[in-house]
């Protein structure tokens, strides 16, 4: 026999062929109707092939080869000897921790396997965006009625006349607003959903306002207005009315408010708990306007235009519980603390105008800033209910408190024996109230 060596070869690596297994193909398997957290386990099968068991993707992770994908888009796989033809009818089987079954039929795509099932018996309908298997926007509108700092006084002071330190100011900023806040949470799937978790994107706008208006009438008291940023060149302090001549004064406050914000969140458990970590940023900004005058003398009076804009940092923990998460109709509550650093940032422009005044003082323009930075904390706890409507669509109405340990105020000059404007801290809360609305984009 010539070559007995190189046949003996042949022959031996031909046994070594045959006795390697033939690499697995892990399938992306789409399945919607249920939530992933109600599947206990699962079957797939290939046209008329035999049921086979649907793979985790932790499953998946923890068994592939180099060469095999777990393509983080899907929570399920099928394992196969090779790709599976596009066009190939497959049929799923479902069965959840209490034994029940439910079953779907789908095709084999070029983006994946794609299977619709029916929900549970009892199950009463599906999943909404709160269950995370797969993207999901939300979107809220509300009215709201905070409660902010009122000790930002105006321009126009009252005061005994030659006693110097006894200056009142005769409007302060208002203390309640009302107005109107808008947001949206984007849910967005990745392979953490294989561990009941997922990640959210949020957004949110606020505005409101409130004004206040007062009329000091004539009398024995001594009224008038003091330079915001100091003492004016001619060295007056500010400048007096006649007793006997009212002042009319008026504050009126701005509040805007925006924000977006990265969670890590939980898919809810059985006991329909659900918590969520993540990064918060959020900016305050107040534009107030203060003006002083009287009827008597038109040409006579000061306006003062401040901004102040607080920035926040925070880390929001956030816990939220569901009733009847598998219904239709699902009340819920929240907690969330958050944490954070804030930097705040005072400018202000003061104008006085007195036509009657020596040349020195008939027209004052001054310029005011102020810093500060430091650590603070705020807290939310709200309730709401969610009508879920199929697979697809959710309403619901929501109410919630909200807390803020740090806000900023404008201290103003009140007399001449102060310091010109500076930055205050007070804390604010409110409640809010509306209507969201979901889509689950899976579904």
């Amino acid at each position: 026999m010539r070559f007995p060596l190189l046949r003996r070869v042949a022959f031996c690596t031909a046994l070594a062929l045959l006795s390697i297994p033939a690499l697995a193909v892990y399938n992306g398997v789409q399945v919607t109707g249920v939530p992933p957290d109600q599947v206990a386990s699962g079957t797939i099968s290939f046209g008329d092939g035999s049921p086979q068991p649907l793979v985790s993707r932790s499953d998946c992770q923890n068994r592939k080869a180099e060469n095999e994908d777990c393509d983080s888009t899907y929570l399920w796989f099928a394992q196969s000897a090779s790709s599976v033809a596009i066009g190939t009818s497959v049929k799923v089987t479902l069965r959840d921790r209490d034994g029940n079954v439910t079953t779907g039929t789908g095709t084999v795509t070029a983006d994946g396997i794609r299977v619709n099932v029916t929900p549970f018996p009892g199950s009463g309908g599906g999943s909404g965006p709160d269950f995370g298997g797969g993207p999901g926007l939300q979107l809220y509108w509300g009215y709201a009625e905070p409660t902010l700092a009122n000790v930002s006084g105006g321009l126009g002071i009252q005061f005994e006349p030659g006693n110097e330190g006894s200056e009142q100011f005769v409007t302060f900023a208002p203390e309640d607003y009302e107005g109107e806040s808008t947001g949206a949470v984007l849910r967005i799937p990745s392979f953490i959903e294989a561990y009941r978790g997922g990640f959210e994107l949020a957004a949110a706008l606020a505005r409101f306002d409130a004004e206040a208006r007062e009329t000091l009438p004539g009398g024995t008291q001594g009224r008038g207005y003091a330079h915001q940023g100091g003492d004016a060149p001619s060295g007056a302090t500010g400048l007096a009315f006649p007793v006997g001549t009212a002042l009319d004064t008026i504050v009126a406050n701005d509040v805007k408010s925006w924000g977006f914000s990265f969670s890590g969140v939980s898919i809810p458990g059985d006991n329909g708990v659900q918590w969520g970590l993540g990064l918060r940023y959020r900016t305050t900004t107040q534009d107030m306007m203060s003006w002083a005058g009287t009827e008597a003398f038109p040409g006579v009076f000061a306006r003062f235009d401040e901004e102040i804009e607080d920035r926040y940092l925070s880390v929001p923990l956030t816990v939220r519980k569901t009733w009847n998460n598998s219904g239709a109709v699902r009340p819920n509550v929240h907690l969330q603390v958050a944490p954070g650093f804030y930097e705040s940032e005072l400018t202000g422009d003061y104008r006085a105008e007195c036509n009657l005044c020596a040349a020195a003082d008939m027209l004052i323009e001054q310029s005011v800033s102020d810093e500060d930075d430091g650590f603070s904390w705020e807290g939310a706890a709200g309730i709401g209910l969610d009508l879920h409507l199929g697979n697809r669509f959710v309403v619901g109405l929501f109410g919630r408190y909200e807390y803020y340990d740090h806000l900023s105020f404008a201290n103003n000059r009140e007399s001449p024996l102060d310091d010109a404007v500076s930055l205050g801290e007070d804390s604010a809360d409110g409640w809010a109230a509306g209507i969201n609305f979901g889509l689950e984009f899976r579904h």
